[in-house]
């Protein structure tokens, strides 16, 4: 794990897998990015899977400019969030799991 704070978040699966409880994101962003973003539309007890490489297009930026204004970003756009984390060296590649289970 790249960044110490987070890693009381984010659970080591195996060499590229990791697993977050979707509360922890909230914690995550605002570590990040100095508020917390909710990840909208999430069904409860459910599994979100992402993969995370690291590279954002123009667009993905934009849903990241606007997460963090908005406070919320649809879960189907969430891993532009992830991918500008691992850009910016607070998370690493690889696949996640972001548990829903309430």
């Amino acid at each position: 794990m790249k960044n110490k704070k987070l890693q009381q978040y984010i659970s080591k699966e195996d060499n590229n897998s990791f697993s977050i409880n979707l509360f922890d994101l909230n914690e995550i962003t605002q570590i990040v990015y100095g508020t917390a973003i909710e990840m909208g539309l999430v069904e409860k007890n459910s599994t979100f899977g992402l993969s995370v490489d690291g590279k954002l297009t123009p667009q993905e930026e934009q849903y990241v400019i606007e997460a963090k204004t908005n406070e919320v970003m649809e879960a189907s756009k969430y891993y532009a969030l992830m991918n500008d984390m691992c850009k910016k060296g607070y998370i690493d590649k690889g696949k996640y799991s972001i548990k829903a289970f309430w």
